[in-house]
């Protein structure tokens, strides 16, 4: 990824081929006081056959966010994830959002039984 007057982003499949590919232009950035944009989203995700369930708390410090953006361009080159946008029928983004600076906190995963499951 690469943030400077445009911003950039990829990811590739798991053999290393291209997946997705994002370039939009930069959109306005805003700085703000630590600790004062604090979050926490949590992961649920197989380990060696089990559910886990993994808390990452992140403190943004420079972000920027747009709505409805009509220049952002996401190329689909096939992969994994391609295949799961073309799957739900996405068309086009919402919404931009990119950090450009912040902390993160990655908790250790911890074992999690699914409802349902038994």
């Amino acid at each position: 990824m690469t943030i400077g007057a445009e911003v950039r982003a990829a990811t590739h499949a798991p053999d290393g081929t291209p997946d997705l590919t994002l370039w939009a232009p930069a959109p306005a950035f805003v700085d703000v006081p630590s600790q004062s944009h604090m979050g926490a989203n949590t992961m649920i995700h197989q380990i060696d056959g089990r559910w886990h369930r993994t808390t990452v708390h992140s403190n943004t410090l420079s972000f920027a966010q747009r709505m409805l953006p009509r220049d952002v361009t996401l190329s689909r080159h096939g992969g994994p994830m391609s295949d799961l946008l073309g799957g739900l029928g996405v068309a086009r983004p919402l919404r931009l959002d990119v950090v450009r600076d912040a902390q993160l906190v990655l908790n250790m995963p911890e074992p999690f039984t699914m409802p349902g499951s038994g």
